[in-house]
């Protein structure tokens, strides 16, 4: 009752009530709940292979000595800068802090003289040029030396005036050293996770600019074009074999083209015929791709052909995969980006013109109608990205065992104490939460038995399969109406083909004058699963030998300030662009082009020279065949290729988990183009704002774009699905890291990582809107950075749940946050430094980009599909009318958390607390030996004792083993005696 009253008070006292923050609280929930009724997906996932790994834990790591100088330097300029009195009457206290301040400098002073003595004896050691060093030490003297000056004239000063002068002068000389990476400030315009816009391009009923040509007649000879590979039709051994394998009959080849790749409402060439063929998944340019690498293969000549056609609602309706009106038709082709329009009878909608392209291939027509290779005499219009679906439902396994969603979240509230005023809860009980959600599970695998549900996808998802071609003979014309034609060409116009651009900058004047280090394009066909990369090597042989000395002899870290390095642009490891060398430790700005059809939009990062980073793009989906088959022929021994199997697994699981929930919401989706920068990052440690040191100590992504498109019967269902993708993608942000590198699940961080270990840490989740921020601000222990970004975010209606203060999460300390347009569901989930992503940061430095050797691939391990979308699709319409939006909004991000098991819920998510590891099992029992005096002992003539203890490998290993026997003493008669201690 006293629970019941809770709620109804902070109903009637929150304005913002909201049911679809419910429908998120249970989509998240089942994203890593334990195998419920299906026990053979369970066998298949213990059988899955995991990722291990190689790593050197035993070699000696850099201390770096010098970040904690860094920042004990800041520190004492910091209390200098404040040294600026108010009261001018008693100059004692102030004095007293002066030569307090003094002696810190001086202390300061002699541990970075001393760092810089040992760089030297480095350097002469292996003869090395010392001009670089002996100018930073020339500079770093004379700050020092000004700052002590300005210390002395403010301890002689005589009086309160004089003493002010030369304390603001002080103030002056102690100016704010840089941050290592400066905050990212937020722009609620533009958040990182987002559906696209509702503005749909109508199809050209002319003819498209880029395909204008004279029509070309049927019987007209074909060019040697039409035989050649080109960026977007690679002819792979792959597609040779395939080719060869279905006798090179181009009726056989469309058949199995229209039967074999799934169809994706998206636009342009993206994949290109190679990934189209691996990925089984293409647009109506990349099913045209492969068609045509494919009849070329099988010395068929073939073209592309585009135009404006017309077909009935309902057709399409089916091409899409079955969608449930003509407005959620035409809505998914405009959010994947196809040029559409629809046509209107008595007010419905009738047709839908559609922009699209299509293939024509020169066969033997006449009269062998393309069922045998041959010399072709006809030109035949192809298009194997049109066909039908059979369509079945699903199960209804939700609608018969319902969860309850009111239990759950009572559970959860039943000792928090909450306060709808200030948008706060705190002390949510997780483990009670957990027995709600054990105990459906438990129904769920009762009714499924009890009914016999089979174990698979169409039976609990629903199914839509394609309707296989039935043509004996290729058909003579197109299945739907053609309302214009453009001209036939070989080769795709590159206004048609999806690319990015990279150009990277030395300063932030560079980029605003557009004066570029480097610039790179490389379209996405051509890119396919290609490593795209922006490292910064050593820029000559000098500057590799600093690095490799201090390697070898364990400096506490990199002296950056001696080594210039070479922004480099690099595919598969190979050098395509560079720019002039710059100082290890700087500031390098990257901007990102991403280029569509419908325009281009530029993703800004700043990273730091010495980060190793690739950017992973995702155009219209990640398929687990793409990650595999880079896995299969690319060994990941390198940290590039690590940070790659990152980026390719995180876009892969996001897309499944997207796929999914999108199955269950009653929803449709489709990836639409989307950047991060996975990184190794260059932790750089600063005296008077310049680079001094550096390690490398973690691995983040940074997913500044991450779009869907996405349509449905109504906003709140879209809005549910845009909220579901990004609260999943935030976990993978985490969770991928953890995969990759074997590390429990927990250990890596992101902003549902961090909120999670803030709830059950204890610490108060404030959701912030434009009513309660005046108020909420003052009480969080937070940087101002971020209480900037909450102001300007609910400045502008957006609404932000952040924790009430930082948390320990293993070597790392900050928080997780999130800012969400609560029209739109679009999002920013940040932790501290505005970086829209997560890592994973290890207890251990090291002088290059970590390197960990994966020996196995992980595949989607912890995507338990079967109750993901059966939650989601049965809260699509529901939820509990007496949750307000508050608690909802913090229960999704506790719920997604509470379902990894009991152990997971109550450890913190297994990342909290310093970097240590778990105690050893106890010491076994020691062994009495029992000697004859025929067989005596050293150093005993006869019985005595031997005992094991166990030892404990660093972490992050943490692995326990036993020391070999150890003698424990001679044991006096008589026997048997215990054991000592």
């Amino acid at each position: 009752m006293r629970k019941t009253g809770i709620l109804v008070r902070m109903a009637r006292a929150v304005a913002f009530m909201s049911t679809t923050s419910c429908v998120v609280v249970m989509t998240l929930l089942a994203l890593i709940v334990r195998p419920g009724p299906v026990q053979a997906q369970e066998t298949a996932q213990a059988q899955m292979p995991r990722a291990r790994i190689v790593e050197d834990t035993s070699r000696p790591r850099p201390s770096n000595v010098e970040a904690g100088v860094s920042e004990r330097l800041r520190g004492a300029l910091q209390d200098l800068r404040q040294l600026e009195p108010s009261d001018q009457s008693n100059l004692s206290p102030r004095m007293a802090r002066l030569d307090t301040l003094r002696n810190r400098l001086e202390r300061l002073d002699r541990e970075v003289n001393a760092g810089f003595d040992a760089v030297a004896g480095l350097l002469g050691k292996d003869g090395l040029p010392q001009a670089r060093h002996e100018e930073a030490l020339r500079e770093y003297r004379e700050q020092m030396a000004a700052l002590v000056e300005g210390l002395s004239a403010a301890q002689k000063s005589r009086g309160p005036e004089m003493q002010a002068r030369a304390l603001r002068a002080l103030a002056a000389l102690a100016k704010p050293l840089p941050e290592e990476r400066p905050h990212r400030r937020l722009d609620p315009r533009r958040l990182p996770v987002d559906r696209v816009k509702d503005t749909a391009r109508k199809p050209d009923l002319k003819v498209n600019a880029a395909v204008r040509g004279p029509v070309a007649a049927a019987f007209v000879a074909p060019q040697p074009a039409d035989l050649e590979p080109t960026e977007d039709v690679q002819i792979t051994p792959e597609i040779q074999a395939l080719a060869a394998s279905l006798g090179n009959s181009p009726l056989a080849i469309y058949n199995w083209v229209h039967d074999n790749v799934e169809f994706v409402p998206t636009y342009g060439s993206i994949q290109g015929s190679r990934m189209t063929l691996l990925t089984r998944r293409g647009n109506a340019f990349d099913s045209a791709s492969l068609l045509i690498a494919l009849l070329r293969a099988a010395n068929a000549p073939a073209r592309y052909v585009f135009g404006t056609i017309q077909v009935p609602v309902d057709k399409v309706s089916s091409w899409l995969g079955g969608t449930e009106s003509p407005e959620v038709t035409q809505q998914l082709l405009g959010q994947g980006g196809v040029p559409n329009v629809g046509l209107l009878q008595n007010g419905v909608i009738t047709h839908i013109r559609v922009e699209h392209v299509w293939v024509e291939a020169w066969v033997d027509f006449i009269p062998g109608r393309g069922v045998r290779p041959g010399p072709g005499d006809t030109w035949v219009p192809m298009d194997a990205s049109f066909k039908t679906h059979d369509l079945a439902p699903d199960a209804g396994l939700l609608a018969a065992v319902p969860f309850d969603l009111t239990g759950v979240t009572n559970a959860l509230l039943q000792n928090a104490q909450v306060d709808p005023v200030l948008g706060r809860v705190v002390g949510m009980d997780t483990n009670v939460a957990y027995d709600s959600v054990e105990q459906w599970q438990q129904n769920l695998q009762e009714y499924a038995q009890a009914f016999v549900i089979p174990s698979t996808e169409d039976a609990l998802l629903g199914r839509s399969a394609v309707v296989p071609s039935s043509a004996r003979v290729l058909p003579a014309s197109l299945p739907y109406q053609v309302v214009v034609r453009a001209s036939a060409v070989s080769v795709l116009p590159a206004s048609l083909r999806l690319g990015v651009t990279l150009t990277g900058y030395a300063s932030n004047l560079d980029r605003a004058f557009g004066s570029p280090s480097f610039t790179y394009h490389v379209s996405l066909p051509a890119l396919g699963n290609r490593r795209l990369s922006l490292t910064f090597p050593p820029a000559t042989p000098a500057d590799a030998q600093i690095i490799e000395t201090a390697r070898a002899n364990n400096a506490s870290s990199l002296p950056v300030y001696l080594i210039n390095v070479t922004p480099t642009v690099t595919l598969d490891g190979a050098t395509v662009a560079s720019g002039a060398p710059v100082r290890m430790g700087s500031a390098h700005f990257l901007d990102v082009r991403l280029e569509e059809p419908d325009g281009p939009v530029t993703v800004p990062y700043q990273v730091v020279a010495g980060d190793e980073s690739v950017v992973g793009l995702n155009g219209d989906g990640i398929a687990a065949a793409s990650v595999q088959d880079r896995f299969s022929h690319v060994p990941a021994d390198s940290a590039a290729e690590n940070l790659q199997q990152v980026a390719l697994h995180y876009w892969s699981q996001c897309d499944a988990l997207d796929a999914l929930a999108a199955k269950g919401l009653k929803v449709h989706a489709v990836r639409r183009l989307s950047v991060g920068l996975f990184s190794t990052p260059l932790n750089v440690a600063y005296l008077f704002g310049t680079p001094r040191s550096g390690i490398y100590q973690s691995r983040i992504m940074d997913v500044q774009r991450s779009v869907v498109g996405v349509a449905g019967r109504t906003a709140d269902l879209t809005r549910a699905f845009v909220r579901a993708s990004g609260r999943a993608g935030s976990f993978l942000e985490g969770s991928v890291f953890d995969q990759i590198f074997n590390r429990p699940q927990g250990r890596g961080i992101s902003a549902m990582q961090l909120l999670f270990d803030a709830s059950v840490g204890g610490i108060p989740l404030y959701h912030v809107t434009s009513s309660n921020a005046a108020a909420v601000l003052p009480l969080l222990a937070v940087s101002s950075a971020i209480k900037s970004d909450i102001s300007t975010a609910v400045a502008q209606g957006k609404t932000v749940i952040v924790p009430g203060s930082e948390i320990q999460h293993d070597n790392y300390r900050g928080v997780g946050y999130i800012v969400e347009d609560p029209e739109t569901g679009a999002a920013a989930y940040l932790i501290s430094g505005g970086l829209a992503g997560g890592g994973l940061f290890d207890c251990l430095p090291d002088l290059v980009p970590i390197l960990v050797i994966i020996l196995a691939i992980i595949l989607i391990a912890l995507l338990l599909w079967w109750l993901w979308p059966v939650i989601a699709g049965g809260l699509a319409v529901g939820g509990t009318a007496g949750a307000p939006a508050l608690a909802a909004a913090v229960l999704a991000v506790v719920a997604l958390f509470v379902t990894a098991g009991p152990a997971y819920a109550s450890s913190g998510g297994g990342g909290t607390g310093p970097c240590t590891c778990p105690p050893c099992p106890a010491n076994p029992a020691c062994e009495v030996d029992v000697v004859p005096p025929s067989r005596p002992h050293w150093p005993c003539p006869a019985d005595h004792w031997h005992y094991q203890i166990y030892n404990q490998v660093p972490y992050p290993d943490c692995r326990c083993f036993l020391s070999s026997r150890l003698f424990g003493g001679c044991i006096p008669p008589p026997l048997p005696v215990p054991c000592p201690p």
